[in-house]
C-alpha cells in the first residue's frame, strides 16, 4: 500500500497556502475521500445489538468516521468497567467524547465535568453534567474549592485529556490534574499518534491539520521515565502504571493505575 502520508505535510491554515500549494492539497483531500468512499462500499459497516442500549449507540455514532471515531467503544467500555464517581473530560471539541462519558455518567449516576476554553454549548438535562468555559489549567488550580462547592468528592476516576496536543501543555495538565486521580483511575489521552495523514481500523484514512506530532506522547514518556514507539500498538507496565496504546486514529493511550 502506498504510503500517501509522504505526499503532503499538514499546512496551520489552507487559505494562507501558495495557490498551487492550496490546489494540490484540495486534490489530496479529493482523492482521499474518493479511497474512503470505495472502502465504504467494500466493507459496509454493520452494527449487532448488544443488549445495552447506550453500547449500540455509541457503535453506531463511531461508523461516522472522525478523527476519534475507532476509540469511541474502547472509551466507553474501559470507562463503565472502574464504575467511577467522578469524570473530568479536558478538551469537548465536536462533542464525540462528551456523547461517550455522558452515558457513562448516566449508568451509574457519575459527575461528569467537562472543562473547555473554546465556547461551546453542551445540552443536557444531567444535573450530573457541568460544563466549565476556561483554560484546563487555570480551572485545575481552583478544582479542590470548585467540588467543595458542590459537595463534590474531589477524586477523578476517570480522566479524558484532548486539549492543545502540545507537549508543554500536556506536561502541565499531568502535573495539575494527576494529583487528583483516584486509586483505581485511568486516564485517557487522545492525540498520541498524530500524522498528517493517518489511518483507521477499518482501512479508511484521515486528515489532520497543524499538529506538534509526539507532544502528547513525550509528556506522556517523561511522566513515566520511559520510550515507546506511537507507531506501533503496545501494552506496558511502568512505575505503578499499565499502559495500553492504540496508534490508529490519532492514537489513543490509556493508563490505567495499578
Amino acid at each position: 500500500m502506498v504510503n500517501i502520508t509522504n505526499f503532503v505535510k499538514a499546512p496551520k491554515n489552507i487559505k494562507e497556502l501558495h495557490y498551487l500549494k492550496r490546489k494540490y492539497y484540495h486534490l489530496v483531500i479529493r482523492v482521499i475521500n474518493l479511497y474512503n468512499h470505495l472502502v465504504r462500499i467494500s466493507n459496509p459497516q454493520k452494527i449487532n445489538s448488544s443488549g445495552l442500549k447506550e453500547l449500540d449507540e455509541i457503535r453506531r455514532r463511531s461508523f461516522k468516521r472522525t478523527d476519534i471515531s475507532d476509540h469511541l467503544v474502547s472509551l466507553f467500555e474501559e470507562s463503565l468497567d472502574i464504575k467511577p464517581k467522578l469524570i473530568v473530560e479536558l478538551g469537548v471539541g465536536p462533542g464525540e467524547s462528551s456523547f461517550v462519558l455522558e452515558s457513562v455518567s448516566r449508568i451509574y449516576e457519575a459527575n461528569l465535568v467537562s472543562v473547555d476554553k473554546n465556547s461551546k454549548t453542551v445540552g443536557t438535562n444531567s444535573s450530573h453534567r457541568f460544563f466549565i468555559n476556561m483554560d484546563d489549567i487555570e480551572f485545575a488550580k481552583n478544582f479542590k474549592n470548585w467540588c467543595h462547592d458542590r459537595n463534590i468528592d474531589p477524586l477523578i476516576d476517570v480522566l479524558f485529556i484532548d486539549t492543545s496536543h502540545k507537549y508543554l501543555h500536556t506536561k502541565d495538565e499531568i502535573e495539575h490534574w494527576f494529583n487528583f486521580l483516584s486509586a483505581r483511575a485511568k486516564v485517557f489521552f487522545h492525540d498520541t499518534n498524530v500524522r498528517a495523514i493517518y489511518w483507521r481500523e477499518d482501512g479508511s484514512v484521515g486528515v489532520t491539520y497543524a499538529h506538534e506530532p509526539r507532544g502528547v506522547m513525550r509528556a506522556i514518556e517523561e511522566f513515566l521515565d520511559a520510550s515507546f514507539n506511537e507507531k506501533e500498538k503496545f501494552l506496558d507496565i511502568r512505575n505503578g502504571w499499565k499502559i495500553k496504546h492504540n496508534p490508529l486514529c490519532n492514537g489513543f493511550t490509556i493508563l490505567n493505575k495499578i
